[in-house]
């Protein structure tokens, strides 16, 4: 079967582009041609670009100029960052052109992972992620994962219900959403499936994972979003645990350490595997965590983002990973686990079920 994937594939957000390759190679796994489709929307690519001029911009002189200082002895390193991802998303990801849709019609198109129903995040409801596109009637559009804000103003509803008539199969990446989503689907089923990482195995991740420039065993602090109490409470873990605290953010004007400035999303991978804990505040942090079996605290960060990882950690009895603050002392009563056989849960097995169901 050949299938194309529509998804937020050029964020140079780790997650983004890592969820996109495990997708595609979980279905190419599966004996399918697979390609990603190339869409692009301006609006989840204008931040990630080496120059914006946003980030120099401020309507206080003083900070103004500290912006632009800051900026300048940044540019190195986002051109480097940025050099990182194009040559993960031009190397590992297999593109098509969007005109591919109507040229060399796919079998299925498959609308997800990610954020792609968040109209925060898109400007809006985007017809490609909500299959509102022109395509041959051949091609069935089935979404996989798809995921939005926890919540959503009523007067959504309506369009929200007229465009989920335009997929063949509804799922859902958080169990949350299930409830509303299959009212407005008219009573079609929804289902909760797993994010596509964790689709491939922990050998399947090796094979791309880069070890980290870094000399002793060291706490990731991983954050997409900071949040006001991270940096501190990373600190206190990593000094009752007698760990290296390393820093990895998304945005490069947060914290960074010096061997993650570049860092590429091969590097992410290893920066998890090699880790001995992992503070986070962010879904793909959780998600990597686990896949590596390293023990972690995900912060809770109350901006509407928060069902994602207490779904799935729900879901693993994990819910005590799950925090708002630290006690020093703390992360020694925190339970040890065997190693999570993510694979064997239900919640993995409902996945493969459910993509076995709707490409055939």
């Amino acid at each position: 079967m050949r299938i194309g994937i529509l998804t937020f594939h050029t964020a140079h957000n780790y997650g983004a582009v890592l969820q996109c390759y495990a997708l595609q190679e979980y279905l190419r796994s599966c004996g399918h041609e697979v390609e990603v489709i190339d869409y692009r929307l301006s609006v989840i690519q204008r931040d990630y670009r080496v120059f914006y001029w946003k980030r120099f911009i401020s309507v206080r002189p003083l900070w103004m100029l500290k912006k632009i200082g800051r900026e300048c002895r940044l540019m190195s390193a986002r051109r480097q960052r940025y050099h990182a991802f194009e040559a993960f998303i031009q190397g590992r990801l297999r593109l098509t052109p969007l005109s591919s849709i109507m040229d060399r019609p796919f079998d299925r198109i498959v609308i997800g992972s990610d954020q792609v129903w968040n109209t925060s995040l898109t400007n809006g409801f985007s017809a490609y992620y909500w299959g509102a596109f022109p395509h041959p009637s051949v091609t069935g559009i089935v979404s996989y994962a798809a995921s939005m804000q926890d919540s959503w103003p009523a007067e959504q509803d309506e369009t929200i219900s007229r465009l989920l008539q335009n997929f063949t199969a509804i799922s859902v990446r958080e169990q949350t959403l299930v409830p509303r989503l299959s009212v407005l689907a008219s009573g079609r089923t929804v289902v909760a499936v797993a994010d596509p990482t964790l689709l491939l195995s922990r050998e399947q991740w090796d094979s791309i994972a880069v070890r980290p420039p870094i000399d002793a065993p060291y706490l990731l602090l991983y954050q997409v979003e900071t949040h006001p109490n991270s940096l501190s409470i990373a600190k206190s873990v990593a000094s009752d645990l007698g760990l290296k605290l390393v820093c990895l953010s998304v945005r490069l004007e947060n914290e960074n350490s010096r061997e993650t400035l570049s860092t590429s999303p091969e590097l992410f991978v290893g920066l998890f595997k090699y880790a001995s804990f992992v503070v986070c505040s962010s879904f793909h942090g959780t998600v990597f965590s686990l896949i590596y079996n390293v023990p972690f605290y995900t912060i809770r960060m109350n901006k509407g983002k928060d069902n994602r990882v207490r779904s799935l950690l729900d879901q693993l009895g994990l819910q005590e990973r799950f925090i708002s603050n630290y006690v020093s002392g703390m992360v020694h009563e925190l339970k040890t686990s065997q190693a999570i056989s993510l694979h064997e849960t239900p919640l993995l097995r409902t996945s493969f079920d459910y993509l076995s169901s709707v490409l055939k």
